[in-house]
């Protein structure tokens, strides 16, 4: 299944899903696919869009700031769309400070009643 969207920089983009991939032929080995999980991929199925912005948009732009290894962060979309990849959307946290973004943003989400400490009653 192919998707079509203009992405912020006014560009017209293909995106293949993986059950489409296998009909590709040669001369479009250089468009991307969304993944089972919703992220948009390189063909070759390597890698992800968004870190691979995120890698040369934020990290190598910022090493004062980033100064782990890469494979150390994880890449957040702030607005929680995972087809957003433009780069105020993008977010390098440590796997610790990602995880505690999304554990306070899906409390946040639902209203659970009365607690006691971390348990739920």
């Amino acid at each position: 299944m192919e998707t079509r969207y203009i992405d912020e920089n006014g560009i017209e983009r293909r995106v293949y899903t993986p059950s489409y991939r296998a009909e590709f032929s040669e001369d479009e080995e250089n468009y991307n696919y969304i993944d089972e999980k919703g992220y948009e991929r390189f063909i070759d199925g390597r890698d992800l869009v968004s870190r691979h912005l995120a890698f040369h948009g934020i990290y190598c732009l910022n090493p004062e700031i980033y100064t782990l290894n890469f494979n150390e962060y994880d890449v957040h979309h702030e607005d929680e769309d995972r087809l957003n990849n433009s780069m105020d959307n993008l977010q390098l946290l440590t796997e610790k400070e990602h995880k505690e973004l999304h554990r306070k943003r899906n409390f946040d989400k639902f209203d659970y009643g009365c607690f006691s400490g971390n348990a739920i009653i």
